[in-house]
């Protein structure tokens, strides 16, 4: 199904999804990916936005990793949802469910194996038979 958005950075604010976004505004070809910032703060993800440039400026969308509907709501509008929100352990499994639930593909920048492992564990059969690929350790 057509998606509002090709990519959701999830987490833009901080540190990694801040390196994620000067990327994504900087390497557009051509044809430039919609795509969305992410996260709690309405002013930081627009103070992020005015600072990027590049041919396309990404919209701006609110969620909160500790609430279902929020990730669900970012979840259903794109085709792939990059997470930078950690850590992962605490924070990544609910938007990996939300992912699912909306049948939307999941990357994410963790270094914690073991959730990794824990998530392809839980949750890679669900994903497999949703046609959903889950990406971890993306910066590694």
């Amino acid at each position: 199904a057509d998606r509002e958005f090709s990519i959701v950075v999830f987490g833009a604010t901080g540190d990694a999804g801040r390196a994620v976004c000067r990327y994504l505004a900087t390497k557009q070809g051509a044809r430039p990916v919609k795509w969305a910032v992410a996260g709690r703060s309405k002013a930081k993800l627009e103070t992020l936005v005015s600072s990027l440039g590049g041919p396309s400026a990404p919209s701006v969308l609110l969620a909160d990793a500790c609430d279902a509907s929020s990730l669900l709501r970012i979840a259903e509008r794109a085709t792939l949802v990059f997470s930078a929100v950690g850590p992962y352990s605490r924070l990544g499994e609910p938007m990996v469910k939300a992912c699912l639930v909306a049948r939307t593909h999941w990357a994410d920048i963790t270094g914690e194996v073991f959730w990794v492992g824990e998530m392809e564990a839980k949750h890679g059969e669900a994903a497999a038979a949703a046609g959903v690929t889950l990406t971890s350790l993306c910066g590694y």
